[in-house]
């Protein structure tokens, strides 16, 4: 894809966030630790490699925006990530496919994007800080992560949902193991 003058596309920070978690999912299928794979599981390694490129890394982030940003029960909205470096903001929300025919929704996560965090004022760096980070000046790239078992079923599924919901694949990468395929792909959802 042809980068947009002005636009962040941080490639460096997400080329080495799919090569680590490619060789962290074939590392612990080697041990035969997949059956403990989920989404959570794979934030320690996101959250390192980010950490080593340089950027500051926050993870399930509750950000503050003019509307009210809490569920029907309550809850506050978390993001999964938010990578910060400079004036560039990437926020990232982690989907894990587990097995071969399952494709996670995206339709959510792009929702959330679109609506919740469309006019962001800023976050809190944690929950007893109560300084607001402000992030209105800076460059937003809002990226939907799915990682997991590939199979060329699968890429064409989520292509087709990629499609249907308007997005753009951003940048994908798989790798074969001894038994098992895992790949990677980043969505950008845009205003």
């Amino acid at each position: 894809m042809e980068e947009k003058v002005g636009v962040v596309k941080p490639k460096n920070l997400i080329k080495a966030i799919s090569d680590g978690l490619l060789g962290f999912l074939l590392y612990k299928s080697r041990l035969r630790q997949y059956q403990v794979y989920s989404e959570k599981w794979l934030y320690e390694p996101i959250y390192m490699i980010g950490k080593m490129q340089g950027w500051e890394v926050y993870v399930e982030v509750v950000l503050k925006n003019k509307k009210n940003n809490k569920t029907k029960r309550g809850d506050k909205k978390r993001l999964d990530f938010l990578f910060l470096k400079g004036d560039k903001v990437l926020m990232v929300e982690v989907k894990y496919i587990k097995e071969n025919k399952y494709i996670p929704s995206i339709k959510n996560d792009k929702e959330k994007f679109l609506k919740m965090y469309n006019k962001i004022e800023g976050f809190y760096k944690n929950k007893f800080d109560k300084k607001l980070v402000d992030l209105s000046n800076k460059n937003i790239t809002r990226l939907i992560l799915i990682v997991g078992r590939y199979s060329r079923d699968i890429n064409y599924k989520l292509n087709k949902k990629i499609k249907s919901y308007k997005l753009e694949k951003f940048y994908d990468k798989n790798i074969k193991g001894t038994s098992k395929k895992y790949g990677t792909w980043w969505i950008e959802v845009k205003k």
